[in-house]
């Protein structure tokens, strides 16, 4: 094992933590937007979250999902929390959105619909 000039500075470090309760999983927070034929579906892993804890908001294009959780005892607290604002590329309706919490795992069905305005044509005046 090679030496470094931090090598006891890191065992220090590391020793300072021995002993923590370690969470019992961490969070990835980074959910995948899956383009399906007639949907953009959001997925995102939540385990041990109850549908309580998580708060959905749909505007300006864009998923928005935050996550607040706290749990202990009366002598330690944890919190834990996740935010994510996800653009969607193509139109949505917004009415026909749905969202199931299962096993874990959050998965947001936001229906696409076709634009029926596809711009205006702006004359340019002499």
């Amino acid at each position: 094992m090679a030496i470094t000039p931090f090598h006891g500075a890191d065992r220090s470090f590391d020793r300072m933590f021995d002993g923590w309760p370690n969470l019992p999983f961490e969070w990835n927070d980074r959910g995948e937007l899956l383009e399906r034929e007639d949907a953009y579906v959001y997925v995102l892993d939540l385990p041990g979250v109850d549908r309580s804890d998580v708060d959905l908001h749909f505007d300006d294009h864009a998923l928005s999902v935050s996550v607040e959780q706290t749990a202990g005892d009366e002598y330690t607290s944890r919190r834990r929390s996740v935010r994510e604002r996800v653009q969607v590329p193509g139109s949505v309706d917004e009415s026909a959105i749905s969202a199931t919490l299962k096993n874990g795992v959050l998965e947001v069905t936001m229906p696409t619909v076709e634009r029926e305005n596809h711009g205006t044509s702006i004359p340019i005046e002499e």
